[in-house]
């Protein structure tokens, strides 16, 4: 009788779609029909899994050695795994880019933590993807990269700090812009956006990123990039469906929204929106304002 593999299972490959023949896979994910699967070769979820070998613990395994030897295959494909995964980066994708879902905060079941998709379609909010028509917000996913395509840097990129550094106080988890090209001893000369302080980082210290004009605005205000408050003024650049709202309206914020540039408007009802920093809460004279994120 076929034993259906259980989420944790290993599974040996016969050779079918892209998982190599005689490799060992993890069971580790569901695909969109909630059946148990695994993530192959090149990222893809894939089920029907009554082709492959099934490896599990049982009980009474730890008399005859088996407990022993599944444990140590275990840990042998999660290193597997682990040295396959796929480079990412954290970033809006573009049209065509493949990306890593790492947040299902907001996927009501119809996608799971670990899953690629191919983006279709972009907004100030999220992405849509191929697969299957869903959204995500940028929160919920990093783009999948070649390992060379972060290595390098030019004049004007940015950076997100995630190493040491030379010089100043820029630590690990600041945001920084490129000021020249790699010096001989391999280190890129950084500064703060704000322009306040500067230092040195090697490549190996700097992941990419990409900050638009909006974010930079809010980096100098001292906020993260996205990041409203309440009492902002913003213009609207997408509705998601609400009716009572135009692109190009002037609206206060309320709340900080679920993902980046989003908000929850001032009102009632209190809709979801995203849109343009017009005027921070910081610079209204016409009311006093508290910090409210």
């Amino acid at each position: 009788m076929y034993d259906s593999p259980k989420m944790g299972d290993i599974v040996r490959s016969p050779g079918v779609w892209d998982a190599e023949e005689s490799a060992f896979y993890k069971v580790i994910t569901r695909d969109g029909f909630g059946d148990n699967a695994i993530i192959d070769d090149v990222g893809d979820k894939r089920s029907g899994l009554s082709t492959f070998d099934v490896f599990r613990k049982v009980v009474g395994a730890e008399k005859s050695g088996l407990d022993e030897r599944v444990t140590d295959l275990e840990k042998r494909v999660d290193r597997i795994e682990e040295s396959t995964k796929p480079k990412t980066v954290k970033r809006r994708a573009k049209v065509g880019e493949k990306v890593l879902v790492v947040d299902e905060t907001y996927a009501n079941s119809v996608y799971n933590k670990g899953d690629v998709f191919t983006v279709e379609k972009t907004d100030s909010a999220g992405v849509y993807v191929e697969e299957h028509g869903v959204g995500l917000f940028h929160s919920e996913y990093e783009v999948i990269v070649k390992e060379s395509e972060d290595a390098e840097f030019i004049e004007g990129e940015f950076a997100k700090v995630v190493g040491g550094t030379l010089c100043g106080t820029i630590n690990p988890g600041v945001l920084v812009e490129i000021m020249n090209k790699k010096d001989c001893q391999g280190y890129y000369k950084i500064k703060l956006i704000d322009g306040s302080d500067y230092g040195f980082a090697k490549p190996e210290a700097l992941e990419k990123v990409e900050l638009s004009e909006e974010d930079i605005k809010l980096i100098k205000l001292g906020r993260k990039p996205g990041v409203y408050k309440g009492g902002d003024i913003i213009k609207v650049t997408e509705t998601f469906g609400v009716v009572k709202i135009d692109i190009g309206d002037l609206v206060e914020v309320k709340k900080r929204g679920p993902s980046k540039d989003t908000f929850y408007m001032k009102g009632s009802p209190s809709y979801i929106l995203a849109g343009k920093l017009v005027a921070p809460v910081e610079s209204r004279v016409d009311i006093e304002w508290r910090e409210c994120v």
